[in-house]
């Protein structure tokens, strides 16, 4: 959960860009569920990627299996 480091995280990186403060990810209270749910959510997104090949595999398995009936 690097990401979240508040010395090195990206988040707090790009938001001082931005001009938001630092925000203590996982040592406040308040901002500390929210950054798990976020991690989740980010791991997710990463495992829900489709390649168009893995796809039409599973089109082509569709449509035989309503052929076949």
């Amino acid at each position: 959960m690097w990401i979240f480091n508040p010395g090195i995280g990206l988040f707090n990186h790009y938001s001082g860009y931005l001009g938001i403060p630092r925000i203590e990810w996982l040592y406040d209270r308040h901002w500390a569920l929210p950054a798990i749910i976020l991690k989740k959510q980010l791991d997710g997104a990463v495992d829900a990627k489709v390649t168009p090949k893995e796809a039409m595999a599973t089109v082509q398995k569709q449509v035989e299996g309503v052929i076949k009936r």
